[in-house]
């Protein structure tokens, strides 16, 4: 099983991954490394190490929550490094491989502007980052679940994803 975490930052992504790998007893992963290298020639090439967990999964056949994956590459380089035609092709290349893999996106999203994060001001690109990942989740080839974590509830919010889980394990067995 690949659970992606996705979702504008300061939305729960990180508390929800590893209350649901406690729960799941799943790995949870998050880059330590992702905001070091955000504004930075590196973050160009990221698709590549996206390309890099696809192989690695796939060969090992391992399950894993990924704390923001691809949809973030594609929205993040979309709204402040605007990405080419050429990059976002690419992301969806990614997108059609994670989808062979049964992965599964949790689309995280509150409409609280009020958080702080270091890197950049949520309240100007709340709305924008939104929109690109509403686009992006519009035509993903993977199932995704949009998970309202305004309300901070961890348990309602872990039912939610444990239902849909189900749900989506008995459409995948043809149940």
């Amino acid at each position: 099983m690949i659970i992606i975490l996705e979702g504008i930052d300061k939305t729960g992504k990180s508390t929800i991954g590893k209350a649901l790998s406690d729960k799941i007893k799943i790995p949870y992963f998050k880059n330590p490394s992702e905001k070091e290298h955000f504004k930075d020639e590196v973050a160009w090439w990221r698709w590549l190490d996206q390309l890099y967990i696809y192989e690695f999964l796939k060969q090992t056949k391992y399950s894993v929550i990924i704390d923001r994956g691809h949809p973030s590459d594609y929205v993040y380089s979309k709204v402040f490094r605007a990405a080419s035609q050429a990059y976002v092709k690419r992301i969806l290349f990614i997108d059609s491989l994670f989808a062979e893999l049964n992965a599964r996106i949790i689309y995280c999203y509150n409409d609280d502007t009020k958080n702080k994060d270091e890197l950049f001001d949520l309240k100007r690109y709340h709305g924008w980052l939104k929109r690109e990942y509403e686009y992006f989740l519009g035509h993903s080839k993977c199932k995704v679940m949009y998970l309202d974590t305004g309300g901070n509830n961890i348990e309602e919010q872990l039912e939610a994803i444990l239902w849909w889980l189900r749900i989506m394990e008995k459409e995948k067995k043809g149940e």
